[in-house]
């Protein structure tokens, strides 16, 4: 599995505007590719200054239906508008690591983070979240993908 080591940081509050959605877990690619750039456009119609990647947040990953939010960071915050909502990133400590491959494997890194959790003596404390460092769309290679993950944990 490649996943980076596992620490706790500090993660800052991050203004966000995102999409909910309650789909299967095989139909995440969709919802990412249909939600983010409807996202991004209305960031672009309005003027709001775009902080950095894509991300996801899952509210609740148990089968058959995830809920996921479909994230883009602000500079700011801005309003929402349909159903693009507004809202902010937690601030706090988190548990943090970099995957690097296919999303596929996502799920055995947070296992480990998990587990690294609860080895630590440490409670989980809210959506863990996924910032995507590499556009697929940019680097065809799936080996050479890089995803953060965030999970909050108790102070």
């Amino acid at each position: 599995m490649p996943l980076s080591e596992i620490t706790r940081r500090e993660a800052e509050a991050t203004p966000i505007l995102f999409i909910q959605r309650q789909v299967a877990p095989a139909e995440l690619q969709g919802v990412f590719a249909e939600c983010f750039p409807q996202i991004f456009g209305h960031c672009m119609q309005a003027g709001h200054a775009i902080a950095g990647h894509p991300m996801a947040r899952y509210i609740s990953a148990e089968e058959p239906l995830f809920t996921v939010d479909c994230i883009i960071p602000l500079q700011q915050a801005a309003p929402g508008e349909g159903e693009i909502q507004a809202g902010t990133l937690q601030a706090g400590p988190v548990a943090f690591a970099t995957h690097s491959g296919p999303y596929e494997g996502l799920g055995q890194s947070y296992d480990a983070i998990e587990r690294w959790i609860a080895d630590n003596g440490l409670t989980k404390n809210g959506a863990a979240w996924e910032w995507y460092i590499t556009d697929p769309g940019d680097e065809p290679d799936p080996a050479k993908w890089a995803t953060e993950i965030y999970w909050p944990i108790t102070p």
